[in-house]
This record gives C-alpha cells, sequence and structure tokens, in this order.
C-alpha cells in the first residue's frame, strides 16, 4: 500500500510530532470516507496535504507558548515584559518570480511574440 520511505516518515512523524501526524491522519481519514477510487494515493496526498497546513498553525502556536511562558517568568521574577516585536522569530515568504525564472521568462516571451506578430503578419497578406 505505502513505499518504503512514506512508511518511515509516516513513523518519523508520530514520533517526532504527534500533534501534526494525528491532525493530518484525520483528514486524510476522513478524505477517505468520501469514497476515492484510488484510496493509497489519495490518502497519502489528503495526510500530506493535512500536514502542510497543519505545521505552520502548530510551529507559532509553540511559538506563541514559549513567549508566554518566558514572559510569565519574567513577570515573576518581577522584570518588565519582554518587546516581543523585537525578538519573536520571523519567516519570510518570497512571493513572484525568481529571478533565475525572470531571466528565462523574457527571452521567451519575447520570442512567443516575434513568432505571433510574424504569423498575423503572415494571414493579413493572403
Amino acid at each position: 500500500m505505502f513505499s518504503k520511505s512514506q512508511k518511515e516518515f509516516l513513523s518519523w512523524l508520530r514520533r517526532s510530532n504527534p500533534a501534526v501526524y494525528a491532525g493530518a491522519k484525520r483528514r486524510a481519514d476522513a478524505a477517505m470516507g468520501l469514497g476515492a477510487a484510488d484510496t493509497s494515493i489519495n490518502w497519502w496526498d489528503s495526510f500530506i496535504s493535512g500536514a502542510k497546513e497543519l505545521v505552520p498553525v502548530i510551529v507559532q502556536a509553540r511559538s506563541q507558548k514559549n513567549i508566554l511562558d518566558v514572559q510569565l517568568r519574567r513577570a515573576e521574577q518581577g522584570l518588565s515584559p519582554l518587546n516581543t516585536s523585537q525578538i519573536a522569530p520571523t519567516v519570510q515568504v518570497q512571493a513572484g518570480i525568481s529571478p533565475e525564472l525572470k531571466r528565462l521568462l523574457i527571452p521567451a516571451l519575447g520570442i512567443g511574440a516575434a513568432l505571433l506578430f510574424y504569423m498575423m503578419s503572415k494571414k493579413k497578406r493572403r
């Protein structure tokens, strides 16, 4: 049903992050309840999709809990709270086209436009 690497991944995720594993498994099991044609492939896809959605949420929740714990310890020691916007880790997400793709895409679009212009002008002459 599953490849060796898929089984190893499931086992690793179950040990290393039980919350993600449980949530992703619930999602995949629920998707299979809808009656999928190829259950092993669709279950795996649903599982991976669920894990991808859960990981950022769980990581952020853990981060927030850690910050809260630090703030509570500081309050118990009579210290003022930390400005967490200066110390909280941030994740930068790049949106858009990478420079490498842009370098390839611009000449390709130029060639495509030239071919289209050539074909359209050839069609008008007839």
